[in-house]
């Protein structure tokens, strides 16, 4: 696989994911908009959303199979290309079956994108933890300020300038990504032997709790302005508690990260899966808005806390002959957690109400964390894992 080993070479990845990531929170912070103003409801609306996600989530672990096994470099290259060719179809079509086939092309873009991109990074570096809260900069900063840009762009030039803008962005991605160093072709000269050592198992534990991380931070952004807007929280306030979250987890990362590469991992992923479980369920239990905001701008810090520290241990976990399909993995598990979160809360909001949805998604939380304590202990393979027990 390739690797970067420059700083030349992490500012290029840094833009890359900057670019994309911004020119398609652009597009999601608005589509559903674009979908009711072409008059597409009911069944297809739903539908639209649907395989985009479900493509996104089958897909990952196949996506991340082929950058094992043609290269970093190819696969991302495709995924550009891919996305490239979303926002051109939207600029010159509005009908529906096109739109459904394009939200199944921009699913497999994203699931080749998402995954890949963190297998440029060297496996073996002491400073991995570090590398990954800056490089996850690109994504949460292009999150924070798409949502805006996206109306302001909107509003302006209407969604021919949302999907002129999408464009712009995928371009100047791909014409800045052949100045990424060439890789070599994968597994060449790499004994057999290493090959099958460790080929990714030992991160299955670490696939339960990131399903339902996925899940837990889904159930904040569907719910809570729900829950908020019912105490009569006017909703400028209730985008800036919700916002809270994103930025404070943008703040804490290169802190994190450094930590992530001081402190076991393990630790680091279980007390930040705990406490933001515990905030989760401590939410129905407050009524102010000061009192929600401290809470989520303190769940923003325990996200970022473990994210460093969940893709340090896979690279550690995970020989660099199959990092790519343990990353597609960690991110269809991801993926499946944020789509299970709102479909299972809004059955148990309608049935037990809307606080329920806080405290089980907490319990689910907490429990996941203790599967993640109890399987680095007993999975074969997994590196760190006396430490761990000295720690707990």
């Amino acid at each position: 696989m390739n690797k970067i080993s420059s700083r030349s070479g992490f500012v290029i990845l840094f833009a890359i994911n900057f670019l994309v990531t911004f020119s398609f929170a652009v597009n999601d912070s608005m589509f559903s908009l674009f979908c009711e103003d072409n008059y597409i409801s009911g069944f297809i609306f739903g539908l639209v959303f649907a395989v985009y996600s479900l493509t996104k989530i089958i897909s990952a672990p196949f996506a991340g199979k082929l950058a094992d096994k043609f290269g970093t470099h190819k696969i991302l290259f495709t995924a550009l290309v891919l996305y490239t060719l979303v926002p051109c179809f939207f600029l010159i079509t509005d009908d529906k079956a096109v739109i459904i086939t394009v939200r199944i092309l921009q699913g497999l873009a994203c699931a080749m994108f998402r995954p890949v991109i963190y297998c440029f990074f060297p496996a073996d570096s002491a400073r991995k933890g570090r590398i990954f809260a800056l490089f996850d900069l690109s994504f949460y900063s292009a999150i924070a300020l798409a949502p805006y840009s996206g109306s302001l762009i909107l509003e302006s030039y209407g969604f021919s300038g949302v999907f002129t803008s999408m464009l712009t962005c995928c371009i100047a991605a791909l014409a800045i990504f052949p100045a990424l160093t060439q890789e070599k072709p994968a597994f060449k000269n790499m004994p057999k032997t290493q090959i099958q050592k460790n080929s990714g198992s030992a991160i299955n534990p670490l696939l339960v709790y990131i399903f339902f991380r996925g899940w837990g931070i889904s159930v904040i952004t569907a719910f809570l302005p729900i829950y908020l807007s019912r105490m009569d929280i006017p909703p400028s306030k209730i985008g800036f508690t919700l916002s809270a979250a994103a930025a404070f987890t943008t703040i804490s990362l290169p802190l994190c990260g450094r930590l992530t590469d001081i402190i076991h991992k393990e630790t680091l992923i279980a007390a930040g899966g705990f406490c933001a479980s515990f905030i989760t369920i401590f939410t129905v239990f407050f009524s102010g808005f000061g009192e929600i905001f401290l809470l989520m701008s303190m769940g923003g810090i325990f996200t970022a806390m473990s994210q460093p520290a969940c893709l340090s241990f896979i690279m550690e976990n995970t020989d660099e002959c199959s990092l790519g399909h343990s990353m597609g993995k960690f991110n269809a598990f991801m993926g499946m957690g944020f789509a299970s979160g709102p479909a299972f809360g809004a059955m148990l909001s309608s049935a037990a109400g809307l606080k329920s949805v806080f405290i089980l998604t907490g319990i689910l939380g907490i429990i996941s964390v203790f599967v993640f304590m109890y399987g680095t202990q007993v999975y074969p393979g997994t590196t760190g894992t006396s430490e761990f027990k000295k720690t707990f």
